[in-house]
């Protein structure tokens, strides 16, 4: 534990169960007892986020959530909603019932994720990188239209409508089918991957879902995103690349 030490963050904790934010609260203090804020949801932590936007040094917020969802959350910061800082780190809290949405998180750029429940060290590895970013750098951001475009509403609704989140849990892995393999697409362990490689095939869950999709080209960020899914049990040990 004492490798991290947090002291002068200020971190805004959004999640609309108080167990859950009291768990995180008392994680932290192991941590160097950060400077807290708290939010029951998304719509919360924009207004917060609008008032102390200059003090706030990450994110760390639910899926599931009334009013704003997190999903919405991350995507009105990435939009710059309010003038929050649209490169303000954000880490998403995850259920393995909620892998599905995995996805749509990694389009709108989330920093990385935390597997409920959290522990001492995920939380301490996971912050570390998300506040260890370049705060200046905007080059990574996507233009605001195109996250404009994501829809964040009508899979999580459908999720939520069918009381899937426990559904997914539940469901037996997907058995994939062999297939030729062209010669220029080579299966590698996630730390041989380089930025700039391709994605040759979806990389997918345990129970089919798509974390991302084929013909994605490799950026750092994206390999820092993997890893932490992959630490969570959430993706395979490999991944499919083109040379």
């Amino acid at each position: 534990m004492a490798k991290y030490s947090f002291s002068e963050a200020t971190l805004l904790i959004v999640d609309d169960e108080n167990f859950s934010r009291i768990a995180v609260l008392r994680l932290l203090k192991n941590l160097g007892d950060p400077n807290t804020l708290s939010a029951t949801n998304g719509l919360e932590a924009i207004t917060t986020l609008e008032k102390r936007r200059s003090m706030i040094n990450c994110v760390i917020a639910d899926f599931n959530m009334p009013v704003m969802h997190g999903l919405q959350l991350l995507k009105k910061i990435r939009m710059g909603e309010n003038k929050v800082p649209r490169n303000l780190p954000v880490i998403m809290l995850t259920g393995h019932g909620e892998a599905s949405l995995v996805n749509l998180a990694i389009q709108l750029d989330v920093n990385t994720f935390i597997l409920k429940p959290a522990t001492v060290d995920s939380i301490g590895s996971r912050l570390q990188e998300a506040l260890a970013m370049d705060h200046e750098d905007e080059t990574w951001l996507k233009p605001i239209e195109e996250y404009e475009k994501i829809d964040v509403d009508t899979p999580i609704n459908d999720i939520l409508k069918k009381n899937a989140l426990s559904q997914i849990s539940e469901q037996k892995p997907v058995k994939v089918q062999l297939r030729e393999t062209p010669s220029n697409v080579v299966e590698c362990e996630l730390q041989n991957i380089k930025e700039w490689n391709i994605i040759a095939r979806n990389v997918s869950g345990p129970s089919g879902q798509v974390f991302i999709n084929a013909g994605t080209q490799v950026t750092n960020r994206l390999i820092e995103q993997l890893k932490s899914l992959q630490d969570m049990g959430l993706m395979p040990e490999t991944i499919w690349i083109k040379k």
